[in-house]
């Protein structure tokens, strides 16, 4: 995770929602969230440094997958789905001046159920190539 923050924050992401999904291999557990956090935000205000950004990402811990969703500002919703269609297709689709979210799943990916909620919520589920990537790299991969 440290990774991913590092790297998002180069890339010029606004904010991370960190929650734990379905499949979630190593949960975030209340007594050691703020910790983790503070940890992730010295991660980004490092990165900030490193590439001369003057805006640290907000990162915050959202809960479960559905107070995620439900906390959510409006705008172009794009979610990683091994089903979806090819992410070009997708994003033609979508205002470029509105915000992007991007959601990504854990390594074992989305229930058929959080898929569904997703797209109960205007997410466009969309593939960024043909490979199953972990976690990370997929994020970043779509970041970019």
């Amino acid at each position: 995770m440290d990774y991913v923050v590092q790297k998002a924050t180069e890339l010029g992401i606004g904010s991370l929602r960190l929650f734990n999904a379905g499949r979630t291999q190593s949960p975030l557990k209340p007594g050691r969230i703020d910790k983790k956090l503070r940890h992730w935000r010295a991660v980004a205000a490092s990165a900030c440094e490193q590439c001369n950004r003057n805006q640290v990402p907000d990162i915050e811990f959202a809960g479960s997958m559905p107070e995620c969703l439900m906390r959510l500002p409006p705008g172009n919703r794009l979610l990683l789905d091994f089903d979806g269609d090819r992410f070009s297709r997708v994003a033609s689709r979508f205002d470029p001046a509105l915000g992007f979210q991007l959601l990504v799943g854990p390594e074992g990916g989305f229930t058929a159920a959080e898929i569904d909620d997703t797209k109960r919520l205007g997410f466009q589920g969309c593939r960024i190539g043909p490979r199953v990537l972990r976690m990370e790299t997929a994020a970043l991969s779509a970041v970019t």
